[in-house]
């Protein structure tokens, strides 16, 4: 039971509707005219009465911070007590039914107590406080140049960022600055109430907590934020490694604790805004299992929002690792996740991500982004707001130590300027404070001042230095239509791309919008772009395959030692022969070093310098490929697929909804989201799967998938063997789209191998039914030494032979061979005497495995043929030999030979020495 009654002192407020959802109860009642109640703080307060009474409403509304239950006009004379009794379940009120509120005039500090019972009652969601905290990366990558070009004009803005830096301006200096002009744009909206707080967690080798968590009005935290997005003594300074999991881990223990009452949905929503650059290489370690994100082995809490943003992040396994982030915290494809490699991108998706944040506070919408530069020292803009609202908050912004010194805001009314600066609402910084960003916040309606808040509005602004790139955004504070867009995050070459949108207004589903998704695609399939890419030459060594002649240590890639866990397998003496060690190095990947056990991958540092280096990231340029009308599926949600994913890359996906309603009018909603088409499924035919050696064994494969990707470098973590018997070390990565792997086999065997990529089948069979390289063709030259008799008639000249031959088993092959042998004549003094030879026979080749020599077959080969001297009838003979082969390539070997030959002449044999080099390809 809860009572209501009259009194003269004015009572504190009881309901903020801000962030309580009232619980209606409809009852059909009579009541005189002239009648007004105040509600006093009782426990049932969120509960607000309406029913209609002929044509007169009654209702209790907000008044002089109270509760006032009005019936019809007039003025209370007396103190009126009424009382109700909420059914304990809802119903429907029968149609003859009238519930009767008669209320009498009593004496002043008397009471009477009247009955009203409801029969209905209907909830609606609660609307909760938030709190905020922001994770940023500031390890030592973040001080690198913010380097990137965006469009062709150099120092064209902060959408079309610059090719040279201004002012040598670093990734965490630009950082920086956005998010302090979007924090003063967005605190706005949160510092109505003390519930709605925040904090600042950084990262680096460690985690620190900059800003303890506290409200949005507290009147330290916007000093504390200027501080530390500053450039001066105790502002944010990149150095260290990269421990996202721990700085993930810090931002979570900075909310506060449950109310303890059981029900989540009265504790505050909590959100965590993830800004990082660098790849990850401190523990704990962010990893996905089963589709659940754990950091260092433990669940993300639950009720968690992550709202990541990847700055200058361009490994797409990293951005898949952001977006699972992402999903594990209830705002998958809500989330707008920057996978572009351009610094610059951050600008409008920052301040949506800002929106969506808060958005539970009630409806903040981005209703205008726009960039460009200064004529001379000002600029001015112009844009139109048509969302039913009562607030807008203007920020204009740029990168560097500038000063904008005057900012006026503008309401054009049917063609005539009203100037809002300063009457209707507040400049911050103030504009006698120097910065490079202003926030200007205008609340409706203005006193004095009779326009709308929909309309034009004029935007002007001046700097103290010319031609400055500057951004400029509106927020608004939109309480009428809700827009949720979504699409898969990560698609398949080939498959559906799923398009999706929900539209609410006012909690009611909205039935009759015009929704389309424009497709933008990158102009260059991304593993075939990359793959094909070169480093420049200053900035990678390539050795081998095959190694040092005397290594002082183990056969290494990137600087790591290769090693394979099987018994008399050595790398540096045996597998490591074959496997290329490539290096790169670059300025900007000092910052990335970390622990040292934890290394950043090949396929990454090339993706770093081919961006810093070459004119790679044009390739991530897109162009619109499609529009996709999404059809209504029923309350309020709208769906569609795209097919068209034929080729890899970052997909970008623009939703519009277009409409009318009762209570907006007619509204546009516009918003980004991007997608990653990754390789498909695995073609077998195309992805040039071979053994490329059997002793030992090693695997080189180019996947392609069946759309015609290559899966391109960086990807050895889509790979997966799996192996009957035996061992696999780890693929290595040759940076062309080629990926090789030695196998530990033992003698004999023929095991069962399954390969996988991105978990799809490339082969499951033998190893024996994978392709081999068995077929060898040489030639060689040198010198002949003539021996016995032979040479007291002739002395050494030269000689030259082909030999075509097929390894039949893994030691075992067969030749044809045919030889020019030429000697020197003693009596003419000339090299006048030769003989021809052909033949085939039987090749034994043995691997080297010793430490002090690698990468070295021992080739012996037996041959029986038929020589023809010149001068002479042909005899049939014999030739036998050893040889040392050392790759130099995949498919080329340098062979260094020496054979013994044997002719069958009459009255005397003949018998002569061969020794020289030779090339023996592969295939």
């Amino acid at each position: 039971m809860t009572t209501y009654h009259h009194r003269s002192e004015k009572f504190a407020p009881i309901l903020l509707l801000l962030f309580f959802a009232p619980a209606l109860l409809l009852s059909q009642i009579t009541a005189p005219e002239g009648s007004e109640f105040r509600a006093a703080p009782e426990t049932t307060q969120s509960k607000l009465f309406q029913s209609t009474a002929g044509d007169r409403f009654w209702s209790i509304t907000p008044n002089d911070g109270a509760m006032t239950l009005s019936v019809g006009p007039g003025t209370p004379a007396t103190e009126v007590v009424v009382s109700y009794s909420p059914l304990a379940s809802s119903g429907s009120c029968p149609a003859s039914t009238a519930y009767t509120l008669a209320a009498s005039p009593i004496g002043p500090g008397n009471s009477a107590t009247l009955p009203i019972t409801a029969c209905k009652q209907v909830s609606e969601s609660v609307i909760r406080p938030i709190e905020v905290i922001m994770v940023v990366d500031v390890s030592g990558s973040m001080g690198d140049p913010a380097v990137c070009q965006c469009d062709a004009v150099p120092h064209s803005g902060s959408e079309q960022c610059q090719n040279n830096p201004q002012s040598g301006t670093t990734k965490l200096m630009y950082l920086k600055e956005k998010l302090l002009a979007t924090f003063n744009t967005l605190k706005t909206f949160m510092q109505a109430d003390a519930a709605n707080k925040m904090a600042l967690v950084t990262f680096n080798s460690s985690a620190t907590v900059a800003i303890n968590l506290k409200a949005f009005n507290n009147a330290t935290l916007t000093t504390e934020m200027n501080t530390l997005m500053g450039n001066g003594s105790g502002s944010l300074q990149p150095q260290g490694a990269t421990a996202m999991g721990a700085g993930l881990q810090t931002g979570f223990s900075q909310f506060s604790p449950p109310d303890g009452d059981g029900n989540p949905n009265n504790d505050p929503i909590k959100v965590v805004l993830l800004f990082t650059n660098g790849i990850q290489n401190v523990s704990p370690m962010v990893s996905v299992s089963g589709g659940n994100v754990l950091i260092g082995g433990s669940a993300i809490p639950p009720g968690v929002k992550i709202i990541p943003y990847a700055i200058f992040t361009p490994e797409s396994t990293y951005a898949s690792l952001l977006k699972a982030i992402a999903e594990s915290g209830g705002v998958a494809t809500n989330t707008e996740l920057s996978t572009s490699p351009y610094i610059c991108a951050i600008n409008r998706p920052l301040r949506q991500n800002w929106v969506n944040a808060v958005e539970s506070l009630g409806s903040p919408k981005l209703v205008h982004f726009s960039n460009g530069n200064l004529s001379g020292n000002s600029a001015q803009e112009t844009f139109t707001v048509t969302e039913n609202m009562d607030r807008i908050s203007i920020a204009v912004s740029s990168v560097g130590s500038h000063n904008y010194s005057q900012m006026k805001v503008e309401r054009i009314d049917n063609g005539t300027p009203v100037d809002l600066s300063g009457v209707a609402g507040q400049f911050i910084p103030p504009l006698n404070v120097p910065s490079q960003h202003r926030v200007y916040t205008v609340t409706f309606p203005v006193n004095g001042i009779s326009v709308t808040a929909q309309g034009e509005y004029r935007v002007s602004f001046t700097a103290n230095q010319p031609n400055l790139g500057y951004d400029l955004s509106a927020i608004v504070d939109d309480r009428g239509l809700k827009q949720y867009f979504f699409n898969s995050p990560v698609v398949a070459a080939g498959e559906e791309l799923f398009l999706g949108t929900r539209l609410r207004q006012n909690g009611t589903p909205v039935e009759n919008s015009s929704v389309t998704a424009t497709i933008y695609r990158s102009k260059k399939r991304l593993g075939n772009s990359f793959a094909q890419t070169k480093v420049p030459g200053a900035f990678i060594d390539v050795k081998g395959p095959w190694g040092r002649l005397f290594p002082a240590k183990p056969i290494q890639h990137d600087g790591v030692a290769l090693s394979v866990s099987v018994a008399n397998y050595k790398f540096g003496g045996r597998d490591g022969a074959y496997i290329k060690q490539i290096s790169i190095n670059h300025p900007t990947l000092a910052s990335f070093k970390g622990d040292e056990n934890i290394r950043m991958a090949i396929g990454e540092k090339k993706h770093i310098v081919l961006l810093n280096e070459t004119n790679y990231r044009d390739f991530f340029a897109v162009d619109p490929i499609a529009v996709v009308p999404l059809n209504h599926d029923g309350d309020g949600v709208y769906r569609a697929t795209y097919k068209g994913t034929g080729e890899t890359g970052l997909y970008h996906v623009r939703f519009e909804a277009k409409g009318s309603t009762a209570l907006t009018g007619p509204y546009y909603r516009v918003e980004d989201k991007t997608a990653l088409v990754r390789f498909g499924t695995p073609d077998k035919k195309k992805s040039c799967l071979i053994v490329l050696y059997e002793s030992p064994y090693i695997l080189m494969m180019k996947p392609v998938d069946t759309e015609g990707n290559l899966l391109g470098p960086n990807e050895t973590n889509a790979i997966s063997i799996v192996m009957s018997e035996g061992s696999a070390a780890n693929w290595v990565d040759y940076l062309d789209g080629r990926y090789v792997v030695p196998l530990s086999v033992a003698d004999n065997a023929d095991p069962n191998i399954q390969i996988r990529i991105h978990g799809r089948l490339l082969y499951d069979g033998p190893l024996s039914g994978i392709q081999q390289k068995r077929g060898f063709f040489s030639v060689h030259g040198g010198l002949t030494f003539p021996q016995g008799n032979f040479g007291n008639s002739f002395e050494g000249g030269y000689y030259a032979e082909a030999k075509l031959g097929y390894r039949v088993y893994r030691e075992f092959g067969l030749q044809i061979k045919g030889g020019y042998y030429a000697f020197k004549n003693t009596l003419t003094n000339k090299t006048d005497y030769s003989i021809f030879g052909i033949g085939g026979g039987v090749t034994y080749r043995k691997w080297l495995g010793f430490n002090f020599l690698t990468g070295v077959y021992l080739q012996a080969e037996s041959n029986i043929g038929y020589y023809k001297p010149e001068n002479g009838d042909g005899v049939f003979g014999a030739n036998g030999g050893l040889s040392l082969m050392k790759p130099v390539s995949h498919f080329v070997n340098i062979v260094l030979s020496s054979d013994y030959h044997y002719l069958s002449t009459d009255p005397e044999n003949v018998h002569f020495l061969t020794a020289g080099l030779g090339v023996q390809f592969r295939f």
